[in-house]
């Protein structure tokens, strides 16, 4: 497995370095009252950053983007010093509320685009937002929160392209697409908390109250934090629980997770997309729990009804994670991951792009996984020649792109799936 490439090794530190920087020359800039106003920012930055936004569908919004839309606004380039400290400080404690070391690489990707794009879009609105009134106002501050959106997504996209070795425009013209709504709905709520900002008074007496308010938060947070710790441990634990009921499914359902994510990633999907991915990946078989494991484990061909039978576990498993809330927009991934590209599959013979990406590129991981595992009735292959089994079923068994994508990333990327997974939950995956 290749490691970040030497362009990446060179770039990341050096922008974290420039925006460690940018962050301590802002702070000359500040007087009494900005540095009050900076306090405000510091501490709704970290709850941001800590606790996300629910949104129907089962998804999740982060609005730490829209504190320092806001922030840029408010206090201008000094925003980057509280982007700065809040992110390093939100990971900090994300880590300590899981018993976790500080992961530094994560520290430098949660900090570096952000903090610098506080900066920019600060600079820009201290020098536009000083003679401009009423509607004039309005479309400036919006100007300066689309370029503080801008900055972010094309240093990320530089960031991931030189780690992962993907093309970088490509990657930002993807990211700007399928994350239109959350990086509208950012830009909104970061507008919207910039004109109450300013109707607060700025005196030390409501910063302490802030203050005491925030540590109330933070406390809450903590207790989030372990309940969502917990409710993913508890998760993580049953799906070995499945897996040991079969022959062939110890580590499984993992590999595959692994995998799919580091398809989607080479894909150029979006975090929110390939971490959706990745955990449809973790519960593609739990439907198998209501399967006769004589017949999962039978080694010889299956009769019409004992496939049938098999068949049965997509439907069953779809109906399992519709309950759970948060696996919701995996159901797709769990229901669809046996149809095939020509139509050929089930449960609904759906084919081509009208089977959802997530579940084609889990089909790919699942069947890689499978005929490079023991299995009762098949004989196990090298990496290799699966490899080259699958490529003659593109097209018709398995979409084109995704089979185009499974070698480097199975010969490259493997860990990028536990990443993804550690950088939403903060979980560890290595054992």
């Amino acid at each position: 497995m290749k490691g970040p490439s030497l362009s990446y090794r060179v770039i990341a530190p050096l922008l974290f370095a420039l925006a460690g920087l940018a962050a301590i020359l802002s702070l000359f800039a500040l007087n009494t009252q900005l540095w009050i106003g900076a306090g405000f920012i510091l501490i709704t930055l970290g709850v941001a950053r800590i606790i996300p936004v629910d949104l129907p569908g089962g998804t999740q919004i982060n609005l730490a983007p829209a504190v320092e839309i806001a922030g840029a606004l408010a206090i201008g380039p000094a925003v980057s010093a509280t982007s700065f400290a809040g992110r390093t400080l939100a990971r900090v404690f994300q880590n300590w509320g899981q018993h976790r070391r500080i992961d530094v690489e994560q520290v430098l990707s949660d900090v570096t685009a952000e903090s610098l794009a506080s900066f920019a879009a600060g600079w820009c609105a201290q020098r536009a937002l000083v003679s401009v009134q009423g509607s004039t106002m309005m479309v400036t501050c919006l100007a300066c929160g689309v370029i503080y959106l801008a900055v972010r997504e094309a240093l990320v996209s530089v960031l991931q392209g030189c780690k992962y070795q993907l093309n970088g425009v490509a990657l930002f013209l993807r990211r700007i697409v399928r994350g239109s709504g959350k990086l509208a709905m950012q830009l909104f709520v970061g507008l919207v908390a910039y004109l109450m900002y300013r109707l607060i008074p700025l005196t030390l007496g409501t910063l302490l109250g802030f203050v005491v308010f925030g540590l109330l938060v933070t406390y809450a947070a903590k207790l989030y934090l372990d309940m969502r710790s917990i409710y993913w441990s508890t998760v993580l634990a049953l799906i070995p629980a499945i897996e040991s009921e079969f022959e062939y499914g110890e580590g499984h359902s993992k590999r595959v997770a692994m995998y799919s994510a580091a398809m989607a990633r080479k894909l150029l999907l979006i975090e929110d997309d390939m971490f959706g991915v990745y955990v449809g990946a973790l519960a593609h078989d739990v439907g198998m729990a209501g399967i006769d494991d004589r017949i999962v484990n039978k080694p010889g061909g299956l009769s019409p009804e004992e496939f049938s039978e098999i068949q049965r576990h997509v439907e069953t498993g779809a109906n399992i994670v519709q309950k759970v809330p948060f696996l919701k927009p995996v159901v797709d991934i769990v229901k669809c991951h046996h149809e095939r590209w020509d139509g050929a599959g089930y449960p609904g013979g759906v084919k081509g792009r009208d089977i959802p990406l997530g579940a084609r590129i889990v089909a790919v991981a699942d069947s890689f996984d499978a005929i490079t595992s023991r299995r009762p009735y098949r004989v196990q292959l090298e990496p290799e020649a699966a490899l080259e089994e699958l490529r003659k079923h593109a097209g018709t068994q398995f979409d084109p792109d995704v089979i185009a994508v499974l070698a480097d990333a199975v010969s490259e990327e493997l860990r990028w799936g536990r990443d993804v997974f550690e950088h939403h939950y903060s979980l560890d995956l290595s054992s």
